[in-house]
Protein backbone atom coordinates (compact mmCIF):
# COMPACT_ATOMS: atom_id res chain seq x y z
CA UNK A 1 0.00 0.00 0.00
CA UNK A 2 1.66 3.29 -0.80
CA UNK A 3 1.25 6.23 1.41
CA UNK A 4 -0.03 9.31 -0.32
CA UNK A 5 1.75 12.42 0.31
CA UNK A 6 -0.97 15.36 0.97
CA UNK A 7 1.22 18.33 -0.41
CA UNK A 8 0.91 16.31 -3.98
CA UNK A 9 -2.49 16.52 -3.66
CA UNK A 10 -3.02 19.96 -3.64
CA UNK A 11 -3.17 22.28 -6.50
CA UNK A 12 -0.90 24.94 -6.93
CA UNK A 13 -3.36 27.59 -5.52
CA UNK A 14 -3.60 25.65 -2.30
CA UNK A 15 0.09 25.34 -2.20
CA UNK A 16 0.68 29.13 -2.57
CA UNK A 17 -1.90 29.64 0.30
CA UNK A 18 0.10 27.00 2.39
CA UNK A 19 3.79 28.97 1.99
CA UNK A 20 2.04 31.91 2.51
CA UNK A 21 0.39 30.84 5.77
CA UNK A 22 3.94 29.17 7.05
CA UNK A 23 5.68 32.14 6.41
CA UNK A 24 3.92 33.98 7.90
CA UNK A 25 3.98 31.60 10.84
CA UNK A 26 7.86 31.76 10.84
CA UNK A 27 7.75 35.28 11.06
CA UNK A 28 5.34 34.89 14.33
CA UNK A 29 8.21 32.18 15.95
CA UNK A 30 10.88 35.01 15.52
CA UNK A 31 8.84 37.36 17.14
CA UNK A 32 7.35 35.44 20.17
CA UNK A 33 10.38 33.04 21.71
CA UNK A 34 9.20 34.03 25.34
CA UNK A 35 5.96 34.30 26.76
CA UNK A 36 6.89 38.25 27.37
CA UNK A 37 7.73 38.57 23.39
CA UNK A 38 4.44 36.84 22.73
CA UNK A 39 2.28 39.10 24.87
CA UNK A 40 4.08 42.04 23.44
CA UNK A 41 3.18 40.84 19.89
CA UNK A 42 -0.62 39.65 20.36
CA UNK A 43 -0.43 43.41 22.01
CA UNK A 44 0.98 45.17 18.38
CA UNK A 45 -1.48 43.01 16.87
CA UNK A 46 -4.52 43.73 19.01
CA UNK A 47 -4.21 47.57 18.67
CA UNK A 48 -3.60 47.29 15.07
CA UNK A 49 -7.29 46.07 14.89
CA UNK A 50 -9.16 47.89 17.37
CA UNK A 51 -8.10 47.04 20.83
CA UNK A 52 -7.78 49.10 23.54
CA UNK A 53 -6.10 48.73 26.62
CA UNK A 54 -8.65 48.48 29.67
CA UNK A 55 -6.65 50.63 32.18
CA UNK A 56 -6.54 53.29 29.34
CA UNK A 57 -10.18 53.35 28.90
CA UNK A 58 -10.82 53.24 32.49
CA UNK A 59 -8.43 56.02 32.72
CA UNK A 60 -10.12 58.38 30.11
CA UNK A 61 -13.62 57.57 31.79
CA UNK A 62 -14.58 55.68 28.42
CA UNK A 63 -18.00 54.32 28.85
CA UNK A 64 -17.66 50.91 26.91
CA UNK A 65 -20.29 49.83 24.61
CA UNK A 66 -21.45 46.86 22.41
CA UNK A 67 -19.19 45.99 20.06
CA UNK A 68 -16.00 47.87 21.94
CA UNK A 69 -12.75 45.60 22.11
CA UNK A 70 -10.52 46.17 25.13
CA UNK A 71 -7.78 44.33 26.54
CA UNK A 72 -5.34 43.69 29.49
CA UNK A 73 -1.97 42.20 30.07
CA UNK A 74 -0.97 40.87 33.25
CA UNK A 75 2.96 41.13 34.45
CA UNK A 76 3.60 40.91 30.77
CA UNK A 77 3.19 37.37 30.41
CA UNK A 78 -0.69 37.02 30.16
CA UNK A 79 -3.37 38.88 28.36
CA UNK A 80 -7.53 38.68 28.37
CA UNK A 81 -9.55 40.40 25.08
CA UNK A 82 -12.99 41.28 25.64
CA UNK A 83 -15.48 42.39 23.08
CA UNK A 84 -18.51 43.55 24.44
CA UNK A 85 -21.99 42.25 23.64
CA UNK A 86 -25.33 43.67 23.12
CA UNK A 87 -26.99 41.12 25.73
CA UNK A 88 -26.34 41.90 29.75
CA UNK A 89 -24.07 39.99 31.46
CA UNK A 90 -26.11 39.09 33.82
CA UNK A 91 -27.46 37.02 30.69
CA UNK A 92 -23.52 35.15 30.52
CA UNK A 93 -20.77 35.47 28.20
CA UNK A 94 -18.73 33.09 25.67
CA UNK A 95 -15.25 32.49 26.48
CA UNK A 96 -12.56 31.20 24.74
CA UNK A 97 -9.39 30.28 26.09
CA UNK A 98 -6.03 29.58 25.35
CA UNK A 99 -2.34 29.56 26.57
CA UNK A 100 1.22 31.05 25.35
CA UNK A 101 3.77 27.76 24.21
CA UNK A 102 7.65 28.67 24.50
CA UNK A 103 9.14 25.35 23.93
CA UNK A 104 12.99 25.61 25.21
CA UNK A 105 15.19 22.85 27.11
CA UNK A 106 17.71 24.60 29.54
CA UNK A 107 20.85 22.24 31.04
CA UNK A 108 23.28 23.23 33.28
CA UNK A 109 26.82 24.39 32.00
CA UNK A 110 28.24 21.30 32.09
CA UNK A 111 25.38 18.78 30.73
CA UNK A 112 26.57 15.81 29.02
CA UNK A 113 27.04 12.87 31.45
CA UNK A 114 26.74 9.07 30.83
CA UNK A 115 23.89 6.35 32.51
CA UNK A 116 24.00 2.69 31.15
CA UNK A 117 25.72 3.70 28.04
CA UNK A 118 23.13 6.32 27.19
CA UNK A 119 24.25 10.24 26.53
CA UNK A 120 22.04 12.34 28.98
CA UNK A 121 21.66 16.26 29.97
CA UNK A 122 21.26 17.16 33.14
CA UNK A 123 18.78 20.09 33.33
CA UNK A 124 19.03 23.67 34.59
CA UNK A 125 16.38 26.62 33.82
CA UNK A 126 18.28 29.12 33.45
CA UNK A 127 20.90 28.39 30.93
CA UNK A 128 19.65 27.14 27.00
CA UNK A 129 20.89 25.09 24.87
CA UNK A 130 22.22 25.74 21.31
CA UNK A 131 23.53 24.00 18.69
CA UNK A 132 25.80 26.88 17.43
CA UNK A 133 27.52 24.24 14.68
CA UNK A 134 25.52 25.91 12.19
CA UNK A 135 26.23 29.49 13.51
CA UNK A 136 24.12 31.79 16.23
CA UNK A 137 20.61 31.39 13.88
CA UNK A 138 20.47 27.89 14.84
CA UNK A 139 19.59 28.18 18.78
CA UNK A 140 16.74 26.87 20.13
CA UNK A 141 16.95 27.95 23.35
CA UNK A 142 16.19 31.06 25.11
CA UNK A 143 16.37 34.04 27.82
CA UNK A 144 13.92 35.62 29.62
CA UNK A 145 16.05 38.67 28.68
CA UNK A 146 15.51 38.18 25.01
CA UNK A 147 19.45 38.44 23.97
CA UNK A 148 18.12 35.43 21.57
CA UNK A 149 18.75 34.74 18.10
CA UNK A 150 16.16 36.28 15.92
CA UNK A 151 15.69 33.86 13.05
CA UNK A 152 13.92 30.57 12.60
CA UNK A 153 14.75 28.77 9.43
Amino acid sequence: MERLNAWNTYDLAAQDACMTFAEGYKSFLDAGKTERECVDYFVEEAEKNGYIELGRAIAEGKELKAGDCVYSVWMNKSMVLFRIGEKPFEEGMNILGAHIDSPRLDVKQNPLYEDGGNPLLRRDKKIPVCDTSSGPSRCRGQKERGDHPRKYR
